[in-house]
């Protein structure tokens, strides 16, 4: 109910009596019913510019003079992964609207999408750990509401066994996990099955992804080495064979004879005693490989060409002489399994060999010229 105003009669001046003087608290709210303030044109006046304008007719509809209502809660899971976005459910209720703030602690690692005062974040955790999240509503009055997050992080590492020999099927890797909560399951990819090692792996590069009982997962990626191939190339000269490859360990076989191997051809050049298909098997380490088979057909041709080289004499004690030879003449000398025994260059037409630090045995000597080609036997007998 309005309140009504407050009339005092007080005569001060004798020519006022006995009406007296008329007193308002202005102070007091009036509707002014009996027109003490206002005139009734001012009334009206007062009246339509208030029912008119587009501001002062809600003067009293604006609310602000009733207490805010405000209660603060959000929900968020207890447990989730790290690195991916997890959404906010804000269940706040109050009047007005209220605004809101989003603090995370602790703050390294953490984003917000599509930022700290949105109604639903979503919150990234890069990091895993356990995090504390409040909720600031505030709308004329302020509250608060905390949770408790605890993020799960995999971490991977791993180790690995290379192939061991080119080509070869023998790698092996391992994923060792740490973090997040077991039981863990494994995908290797592109091959490798799903336990924790993967075997059976030829050189490349394999990922396992792994999942945890929250269904956290994390990936990691192994690169499987090999050595390099062996170079079973064979070079011929005349009627000598060489590996390409060096540093192996040689074995010369006969490609007529089912590859048998040949007694003593161990050396990396092979003198071969007659036309046949020669092959060499290469060791390195724990790895080996067969060249393809060379066939020597021209043994004959070298003699008949070297018809103007003599070699004497022979048998001897060590001590030989070549005549017949042309400028910038090689010559090689190997034992009967193929080992290099000596080599020199002459440019003389005749030269004087002296194989006394050799044993007794076959050799074989190999002269090369401008012209001929000579392959022969030679023996040396000591006593």
């Amino acid at each position: 109910m309005a309140a009504q105003p407050i009339l005092t009669m007080q005569v001060t001046c004798s020519g006022n009596s006995p009406n007296g003087e008329m007193f308002m608290n202005f102070m007091d709210y009036t509707d002014d019913p009996c027109m003490y303030m206002f005139t009734v044109d001012q009334t009206t006046r007062i009246q339509t510019a208030m029912a008119n304008s587009p501001y002062r007719k809600f003067l009293g509809t604006h609310g602000l003079c009733s207490t805010p209502t405000l209660t603060v809660a959000f929900a968020s899971p207890s447990i989730a992964c790290a690195g991916v976005a997890v959404t906010m459910t804000n269940n706040t209720t109050g009047s007005p609207t209220p605004l809101y703030t989003w603090v995370v602690t602790p703050t390294t690692g953490v984003t917000f999408n599509p930022n700290q005062n949105a109604t639903n974040p979503s919150i990234t955790f890069n990091n895993g750990g356990t995090y504390t999240i409040t909720l600031t509503a505030s709308n004329g009055t302020v509250g608060t509401a905390t949770q408790t997050i605890s993020i799960t992080q995999l971490f991977i590492t791993s180790t690995q066994t290379n192939v061991s020999c080119y080509g070869g099927n023998n790698g092996s890797a391992t994923a060792n996990v740490t973090g997040g909560t077991p039981a863990y399951s494994y995908t290797w990819a592109p091959i490798g099955g799903n336990a924790s090692t993967a075997t059976g792996l030829t050189a490349g590069v394999y990922t396992v992804n792994v999942k945890d009982a929250n269904n956290c997962t994390s990936s990691k990626t192994v690169n499987i080495a090999q050595p390099a191939p062996i170079n079973t190339s064979i070079s011929v000269s005349g009627g000598t064979l060489t590996a390409v490859q060096s540093g192996g360990v040689y074995q010369w076989v006969d490609c007529n004879n089912n590859y048998s191997p040949i007694s003593g051809a161990t050396s990396q050049s092979y003198v071969v005693p007659g036309n046949r298909s020669y092959a060499v098997i290469i060791s390195m380490s724990s790895c080996s490989d067969t060249s393809a088979c060379q066939v020597i057909t021209s043994i004959n041709a070298f003699v008949m060409q070297s018809n103007s080289i003599n070699i004497f004499p022979n048998p001897s004690n060590g001590k030989f002489v070549i005549k017949g030879l042309s400028f910038n003449t090689q010559i090689k000398i190997y034992d009967a399994v193929g080992k290099l025994v000596f080599e020199t260059y002459t440019n003389k037409d005749s030269e004087e060999l002296n194989l006394a630090h050799v044993e007794e045995g076959v050799y074989f000597i190999q002269v090369f010229s401008a012209t001929d080609v000579l392959q022969r036997k030679i023996l040396i007998k000591k006593n």
